[in-house]
């Protein structure tokens, strides 16, 4: 699993690639992509997840040396990176847990 911070509001989330839960961002440009990659356990340590969340949280910049975004910029273009299975199920995961709960209580109420 990939723990990232988000580009935006620099909120903890699952995956580089995918949708934060705090405030709806997605990256979709490769360079968008690239810094969301940069910002993932993939490169960084949780201690430096952390700070880096907390400075994009302040406002201030967290751009990787050009010369590193290109790089990572060519491996996605090479790789074909984008999210995985894996994260699409995690992040669907609660959805369909809360909506079989509700229907189970509706169900449960409806049986008396």
């Amino acid at each position: 699993m990939t723990l990232a911070v988000c580009l935006r509001c620099g909120g903890k989330k699952v995956g580089a690639f995918t949708v934060c839960p705090g405030c709806g961002f997605e990256p979709k440009s490769q360079d968008e992509s690239a810094r969301s990659l940069l910002l993932s356990d993939h490169y960084l340590k949780p201690a430096d997840l952390e700070e880096a969340g907390a400075r994009i949280a302040r406002g201030e910049d967290v751009s990787p040396p050009p010369e590193l975004l290109a790089q990572v910029v060519q491996l996605i273009e090479v790789e074909k990176l984008k999210p995985g299975l894996g994260c699409t199920v995690v992040m669907w995961i609660p959805v369909v847990v809360m909506l079989a709960l509700a229907g189970l209580t509706v169900f449960l109420f409806f049986q008396r």
